[in-house]
């Protein structure tokens, strides 16, 4: 499944609106948004490729959920 309909499927279940979205193809001003929302606790959720999110360390995320294995 893409990561952006695994992102739209998240969106309807939570009430924060589309969840950021950490991918490798994404552009860097974008990634690092989204790494900074959810470091600032000003979101609660990021959909991450598995490439995406190699040497992610943010303390207070208690929860990874691996979706998809890398191809």
């Amino acid at each position: 499944m893409p990561i952006n309909r695994i992102a739209d499927a998240l969106a309807d279940l939570i009430d924060e609106g589309p969840p950021p979205l950490l991918a490798e193809d994404a552009p860097m001003q974008s990634r690092a948004a989204a790494v900074r929302a959810l470091r600032e606790r000003s979101r609660r959720l990021l959909v991450s490729t598995p490439l995406g999110a190699r040497g992610l360390d943010i303390p207070h995320c208690s929860h990874v959920y691996l979706v998809g294995l890398p191809e």
